[in-house]
């Protein structure tokens, strides 16, 4: 071997003595082998290892991968063996969107999975968005006038600042201009031809270590990515116990940019069972950094909603010296969200009715798989998924349902920061 790059050694190593050869050693030694770990992704071998690779193992319960071998033909390969994989395992970092799509595509077709540790897989945040509420928009002006007018002229509730629709709304079109319109959407026709999105379907998953890549469109801190990985995860995942969140493109020192009330971090409070929670963000790295003063005294004020439950709490002198009710309690600050949850109903109204006109043109959804009673009551939960509605409604059962929050003993302090 004198000569030889070492990847060339690797490489030869592996196509005269594949896995199927270091089996059969290992059998005919009696070696029995509760964890069995192998990669061909640097030795250029794939189809003939990976098929009988799968069909020797395909009773196992646990998986692991380097994350470059969970490539989608592995996943397609996957689909034809007994799903019967508890714990999945990733185990270094890819920015592969392929892979991605794999495991994305793999989730949605594994019931029991209970074990996911892929924390350093940058997994995109618009999957999780189902109905792809971050793209929500006025989708056509004359829509918008429909829809929003009061009948002085327009505008509505919506954001666009003074003006409402454009200038020139209600003039004449130019002659052939329905045709030229006709001929654009049957040009866009594949692209609004499209599957639903795919959900999880491990329901029981009770372990997720789960890295992500925020949406692209959409600012680094934008609270809109936090209210759709909180929304999702506690509406699919019920019976979780174990969250280890990390974003991989936030470069803050600290997780508080996912602890405000308008991120959606009380949508967590769904998980009945949930006994460890770890949130971090790419600024961290793994280790415990010093976190400035000046962004803890920052994020104080926003933690308060966690303290705030009912009125009564309140009377306690030791908890008004911690917490100002009146400008940060949760139930204050939702009502300042009037004109943001008013917004986005009229945008999703909007969205429905050319989804509705679509669908009827059979243009929209390829429905060749019909969904069972559970998956379609479960993507109809996931409707409000990024939306500050979604919050808006956990608020209020949190502060309305008897029992949800258990009142505070009254020698509580709170311990100050």
């Amino acid at each position: 071997m004198v000569g030889w790059a070492a990847s060339d050694i690797l490489a030869r190593m592996f196509y005269v003595y594949t896995v199927n050869d270091l089996q059969k050693h290992l059998d005919k030694i009696g070696i029995v082998l509760e964890t069995f770990h192998y990669s061909d992704h640097f030795c250029g071998l794939y189809n003939m290892v990976h098929t009988e690779t799968l069909q020797r193992y395909s009773k196992n319960k646990e998986w692991t991968f380097v994350e470059g071998d969970l490539s989608p033909n592995l996943v397609q390969e996957l689909q034809t063996i007994p799903n019967v994989v508890t714990t999945l395992e990733l185990l270094n970092v890819s920015n592969s969107i392929a892979i991605v799509k794999g495991l994305h595509t793999y989730l949605c077709s594994s019931p029991h999975l209970i074990h996911l540790h892929a924390a350093k897989t940058p997994y995109p945040v618009e999957l999780m968005d189902v109905h792809d509420n971050h793209l929500l928009r006025w989708p056509k002006e004359e829509n918008k006038k429909t829809l929003t007018s009061t009948g002085s002229g327009g505008g509505g509730g919506g954001d666009s600042g003074g003006g409402g629709v454009g200038k020139d709304d209600g003039a004449p079109k130019e002659i052939g201009a329905d045709k030229k319109e006709k001929e654009t959407e049957q040009e866009k026709g594949k692209e609004k031809k499209q599957r639903r999105k795919g959900i999880w379907m491990c329901r029981n998953l009770e372990t997720l270590h789960l890295g992500f890549k925020i949406i692209s469109s959409r600012p680094k801190l934008d609270s809109l990515n936090a209210r759709i990985i909180f929304g999702y995860i506690s509406r699919v995942c019920p019976q979780l116990q174990v969250l280890h969140l990390q974003d991989k493109d936030c470069r803050h020192p600290t997780p508080f940019p996912y602890l405000t009330l308008k991120t959606g971090f009380s949508l967590l409070s769904r998980l009945q069972h949930l006994r460890q929670l770890r949130i971090g963000t790419f600024g961290q790295m793994g280790k415990l950094a010093h976190v400035p003063q000046h962004l803890v005294d920052e994020f104080v004020p926003h933690r308060n909603w966690m303290f705030i439950g009912r009125k009564e709490m309140l009377r306690n002198e030791e908890v008004k010296k911690v917490v100002d009710y009146s400008p940060y309690s949760r139930r204050s600050e939702v009502m300042r969200w009037k004109s943001l949850l008013e917004r986005d109903d009229e945008r999703v109204l909007v969205r429905e009715v050319e989804r509705m006109k679509l669908v009827w043109q059979a243009e929209y959804y390829n429905n060749d798989e019909e969904e069972d009673e559970e998956m379609s009551e479960l993507r109809e939960q996931l409707k409000k998924v990024g939306l500050l509605r979604d919050v808006f409604e956990m608020v209020r059962e949190m502060d309305t349902t008897p029992g949800f929050i258990k009142t505070l003993d009254k020698n509580y302090t709170p311990a100050i920061a």
